[in-house]
């Protein structure tokens, strides 16, 4: 079923194989467990290196902007 989506959807059917590699299954619950303790509920979500926050959702550009400024003021001018 999965791989007759995958078709519906246009993706390369040669790609499909990598979905099935143990490695990269453990890899992408090993990164939802991760967004679930940080309260991650939507995409698309951002996190700073060291932060124990994200910041969730489809927000505006200022909001990305602010967050950096408060959270990187070092880049402050990075951002404008």
């Amino acid at each position: 079923m999965l791989r007759a989506l995958w078709g519906e959807a246009g993706l390369p059917a040669a790609a499909f194989e990598r979905t099935l590699d143990p490695a990269l299954e453990r890899e992408v619950r090993a990164e939802h467990a991760e967004a679930t303790r940080l309260g991650v509920t939507g995409v698309p979500a951002a996190q700073l290196a060291g932060m124990d926050t994200a910041l969730v959702g489809a927000l505006p550009l200022e909001t990305y902007r602010r967050w950096l400024r408060r959270h990187l003021p070092e880049a402050a001018a990075l951002v404008e």
